[in-house]
């Protein structure tokens, strides 16, 4: 099992070949005699796997790191222009780019779901209240509406968008309809092609449902509202036992910055 682990770990380490279990080649050939040690000493029979650790006591020790105990890091993308070339040059080579920048930036400002955002209409909002509706179709994971009201963000959004509107009677109109007007099924192949362009490994939608929520908590907005918003039916439960520790964390961090004389 251990020698399994160190090709897991390292399978171009060198160093760890004569701890490998020998085949039947291997061993025809440890079975042959040696010229140099037939008259000197027997052969001796192949050791069990083991951690092999040099003397500490030689001169000039310098051991080396175990292959298990030295993991290889991912790179690091360091500096925010990168990353926002990145994203840029994801969104003006991937078809249509613009409507997942869209989607994506709706979803992290209004914690909604990715099926149910795909299905917002013009007419869930409420400017004069400022307000979105979600789930007006009934088609919701608990198949009820719930309304969000309007942060910064997501307002800035929404009028943006609204000035950049086609016509179509839905938020995220699908592409592909053009003689009727339907909503967008999907953008997850969208999704994945920008991915691999801008080199970001692992997002999802829901993720930008995790965004959300845990920048309200941090904000200090109560758990209640939380679940009002994101269409949690606990009361806040779930969101104060998933994300309850990123209120005292910031809480912690925000103590360190006060500066009193």
């Amino acid at each position: 099992m251990e020698c399994f682990l160190w090709q897991l770990a390292d399978p171009s380490d060198q160093s760890r070949k004569d701890h490998q279990i020998p085949n039947i080649k291997n061993q025809r050939r440890l079975d042959r005699p040696n010229r140099q040690s037939l008259h000197h000493h027997p052969q001796q029979p192949p050791q069990p796997c083991q951690r092999q650790w040099p003397d500490q006591n030689t001169p000039n020790h310098r051991p080396k790191a175990h292959p298990m105990e030295t993991q290889k890091t991912p790179p690091v993308r360091s500096g925010t222009n990168r990353g926002t070339y990145n994203c840029h040059a994801a969104l003006q080579n991937c078809k249509h780019g613009q409507l997942l920048a869209d989607y994506v930036r709706l979803m992290k400002t209004c914690g909604s779901r990715a099926s149910e955002t795909l299905r917002l209409k013009w007419s869930d909002l409420d400017w004069d209240r400022k307000q979105l509706i979600i789930g007006s179709d009934g088609l919701t994971k608990n198949h009820e509406s719930r309304v969000v009201d309007f942060n910064p963000a997501l307002e800035t959004h929404l009028l943006d968008m609204n000035n950049r509107r086609n016509g179509s009677a839905y938020l995220f109109p699908s592409p592909k309809s053009r003689t009727t007007d339907n909503p967008t099924k999907t953008l997850k192949g969208v999704l994945h092609k920008a991915r691999d362009i801008a080199g970001v490994e692992g997002l999802g939608f829901h993720d930008c449902r995790h965004y959300f929520i845990s920048h309200a908590v941090m904000s200090g907005i109560d758990y209640m509202t939380i679940a009002r918003w994101v269409g949690h039916k606990d009361g806040g439960v779930l969101i104060g036992r998933v994300y309850g520790h990123l209120n005292d964390e910031h809480a912690r961090r925000s103590a360190r910055k006060l500066k009193l004389e």
